[in-house]
């Protein structure tokens, strides 16, 4: 976005495209949010728009029309230092 003042980007756990196994994750997240205490955990971190962001996050994801969504004919346009790393899993203590 800013090549002239950008030094360096790290990009940790980014999407570059959907895949199969992100939306099978927010499918579980979905029910992790309905089944668990996992919205009140994610409290000491979002506060008082949990409810806002995950509704969005789960939104975005699960539209049919963005099931083609992907970066990856911009990523030439990178030409800062670039950091990006994704894992498989994440077991965060929320």
């Amino acid at each position: 976005m800013y090549p002239n003042s950008t030094k360096a980007i790290v990009c940790e756990a980014g999407n570059i495209f959907v895949e199969d196994i992100t939306l099978e994750g927010i499918a579980s997240a979905q029910k992790m949010c309905k089944e668990t205490d996992l919205k009140e955990r994610l409290v000491k971190h979002d506060g008082e728009r949990v409810e806002m962001l995950v509704q969005a996050w789960f939104g975005i994801w699960t539209l049919k029309n963005f099931r083609d969504w992907s970066m990856k004919e911009e990523l030439h346009k990178i030409v800062s230092p670039l950091l990006f790393y994704k894992v498989e899993m994440m077991n965060m203590d929320l």
